[in-house]
């Protein structure tokens, strides 16, 4: 079974490493931390940001630890897509 990975997009810039070096996804109130290992912190600002596109964000980080996930920052409708392959 391969690794699973996260990617985070937004616009041209595509971060991507395994799954299992993402700690956490905090909500913050002017948009969304990502921790990981190593004290390494992506902070996406952006103050219209809406609490339900950042909760389906955290809840994908947390719920699916063994799946690839793609965070698109870009689509606030769909932010977090989960591939299930």
């Amino acid at each position: 079974m391969a690794t699973a990975t996260i990617t985070i997009k937004r616009g041209p810039i595509e971060v991507k490493c395994p799954r299992t070096e993402l700690v956490e996804v905090v909500e913050t109130a002017d948009g969304i931390s990502f921790t990981f290992k190593g004290n390494l912190q992506l902070y996406y600002t952006q103050q219209f940001m809406q609490d339900v596109t950042k909760k389906l964000i955290r809840q994908a980080s947390d719920n699916f630890p063994d799946k690839n996930i793609i965070f698109n920052l870009d689509n606030p409708k769909v932010p977090a897509i989960i591939d299930a392959t």
